[in-house]
């Protein structure tokens, strides 16, 4: 993948599924670790993949329209006047934006995104992970019997598992695992080839914060704005 791409659920869904197929197909066990929660809600349940057409509706803002959007918030941010910029966000059309956590900026600034590219607010289009959620939550009101709703949310499930899937999940001690979490914080911000660095370098590149999924990327959009 270039720096300068963007790459999508979607795209994840057919590249793990081919690397899953040839796995297999020469006799091996594939094994995912990792990831964020959607992509791998994507790579086990087809039917979240079902309404993948709805969700790449969602536009993407052109290069224009989120520099637009960056310079129109960015005093805001920078003078941390999150009120004013959710009213501005509200005005532009998306009343929802007052329900978002404080000082999330990023989804603020996405939210102005559509609005510009679209002409409609985020809720206008739907996440596919929530409609399958929405369905297994019917399922469950449908039957009204809660003793059943763990064998209801089983057969939802297998009828969109292809593969026989088997979970691990990794544990630790708390206290053990807070200090693993700000070594790797520490050394990848301070160290000489750390995330501030290449978020500087793809700034010098000609990229804009929030303008591709590298400089989306959780770390790399606040870097390239300090």
């Amino acid at each position: 993948m270039y720096y300068s791409s963007d790459y999508s659920v979607g795209q994840f869904y057919e590249d793990a599924r081919q690397a899953t197929r040839c796995i297999l197909d020469n006799g091996r066990v594939p094994i995912v670790t990792g990831g964020t929660g959607l992509y791998l809600r994507c790579l086990l349940i087809k039917q979240i993949l079902e309404n993948i057409s709805t969700f790449n509706d969602v536009p993407k803002a052109l290069k224009d329209i989120a520099s637009e959007v960056y310079t129109e918030l960015a005093d805001l941010e920078r003078n941390g006047h999150w009120d004013a910029a959710v009213q501005l966000v509200v005005n532009a059309g998306d009343p929802k934006a007052e329900h978002l956590a404080a000082n999330d900026w990023y989804r603020l600034r996405r939210s102005l995104e559509i609005i510009k590219s679209s002409g409609s607010p985020p809720s206008a289009f739907e996440v596919p992970y929530e409609s399958f959620r929405k369905e297994c939550d019917s399922s469950l009101v449908v039957t009204h019997d809660f003793s059943s709703s763990a064998d209801v949310v089983e057969e939802v499930k297998s009828k969109e598992l292809d593969y026989n899937f088997i979970c691990f999940f990794l544990s630790n001690q708390r206290v053990d695992l807070y200090r693993a979490i700000d070594w790797r914080c520490e050394d990848m911000v301070l160290g000489s080839d750390g995330i501030l660095s290449e978020a500087r370098w793809l700034l010098d590149v000609g990229l804009l914060p929030n303008s591709n999924s590298a400089t989306r990327a959780i770390g790399y959009r606040q870097g390239a704005r300090r």
